[in-house]
């Protein structure tokens, strides 16, 4: 299975998060990452929500400290990474997990719970859409 997912993260504290090539400032608060994987959508997940893992991915940094409070994936036959960060309305992280892409972030910010899962739902929704109507474009 194929496609990109979301994970929705709570992070306790401020944090200065150091990754292998990027230092990046992070408010407390609740957090949406945008990932794909166009290989096994199942094992990306497994592997984030793994305690002991090497890291790999900015993510995986930043789930060192903040906690995983949902995964939700979307299948889909090309990756809906970039749709899914252009959907959402969250602050982005400049940067953060979007090396590889013309993305500006795949990971945003949200003050309050409610509104994340709102925005997250709200994207899934459109990205989903497009995913079904645009299955191999």
């Amino acid at each position: 299975m194929r496609g990109g997912y979301l994970l929705i993260l709570h992070l306790k504290r401020p944090l200065l998060l150091s990754t292998k090539s990027k230092n990046f400032k992070l408010t407390s608060g609740y957090y949406i990452y945008v990932g794909s994987a166009m290989n096994s959508l199942l094992g990306r997940i497994k592997h984030h929500e793994k305690v002991s893992k090497k890291f790999h991915w900015h993510v995986d940094f930043l789930l060192k400290e903040a906690e995983l409070l949902f995964s939700v994936m979307i299948t889909c036959f090309r990756s809906p990474e970039t749709a899914l960060s252009s959907l959402l309305l969250g602050q982005p992280v400049p940067h953060f997990g979007s090396t590889d892409k013309k993305d500006p972030s795949h990971l945003f910010f949200y003050e309050n719970l409610d509104d994340a899962l709102r925005d997250a739902f709200r994207a899934l929704r459109r990205t989903r859409e497009f995913c079904i109507l645009n299955p191999k474009a």
